[in-house]
């Protein structure tokens, strides 16, 4: 069984002790007393954005399971490609490539009046225009393939900033992925931002006993989850 995993340093334990296990690697174990011969590929610390890179140049139709661990950056817009003019020269493209004077005739004044505008258009145009998200993209990305794929919420987080993020992007995630027939596994369920899941010299990560439930978790949601479990089921028949 071929596995892809995504996500960030949880994915192989950061800071834990050495002997001490990550989560994926609970997850493992316990599909391998399946019987289960288990082959993963990971590719931990990325963000979202990063991570639909990576999505964009993978085989994803070679893997028998697909799981990505997203993060707070869920909600962050696509990054444009196309260069992007400065606001200065979209306000005032006929002050921008000459000196300022005061326009003395009337079809000046009108071509400067013309020239503001405009550029006012295009600058409303930018900043009240609805941009792509990541997670669309991500969803569109992983749609031909969501039979195979387990999409898990963000980490529970520390801060207030931290944890109104990722109930933003857990929110999304779950009403998204959900209308479009997505398993979605909300690591909300088992952890919780209690310091007794996380790491004492790094906050941000799970510590072993979080790994641990994590996993498990993880794995009981797996084989639990209609979509995945009957095609894993078709598969093997």
């Amino acid at each position: 069984m071929n596995v892809l995993v995504l996500g960030d340093g949880h994915i192989f334990g950061y800071g834990l002790p050495a002997g001490q296990r990550s989560y994926l690697a609970h997850f493992v174990q316990q599909m391998m007393r399946t019987g289960q011969s288990v082959s993963v590929e990971a590719q931990p610390y990325l963000t979202m954005p990063q991570a639909l890179s990576s999505l964009s140049t993978l085989p994803l139709h070679q893997y028998d399971l697909i799981i990505l661990q997203t993060d707070a950056t869920l909600l962050q817009p696509v990054v444009q490609t196309a260069p992007v003019q400065q606001p200065c020269q979209l306000l005032l493209p006929a002050l921008w490539s000459s000196p300022v004077q005061i326009p003395r005739s009337r079809y000046r004044f009108t071509q400067l009046l013309h020239g503001l505008k405009t550029g006012v258009q295009a600058l409303w145009s930018r900043y009240t225009t609805p941009r792509t998200q990541t997670l669309s993209v991500l969803l569109k990305r992983l749609r031909p393939y969501r039979c195979t794929v387990l999409l898990m919420t963000p980490m529970p987080a520390s801060t207030r900033l931290s944890r109104w993020q990722q109930r933003q992007c857990r929110t999304a995630l779950l009403r998204r992925a959900g209308n479009q027939a997505f398993s979605v596994f909300d690591v909300n369920s088992v952890i919780q931002p209690r310091d007794e899941y996380f790491q004492t010299q790094h906050p941000a990560q799970l510590n072993a006993v979080g790994h641990e439930l994590l996993g498990r978790a993880l794995f009981d949601f797996y084989q639990s989850a209609p979509t995945i479990i009957t095609v894993q089921a078709i598969r093997r028949g």
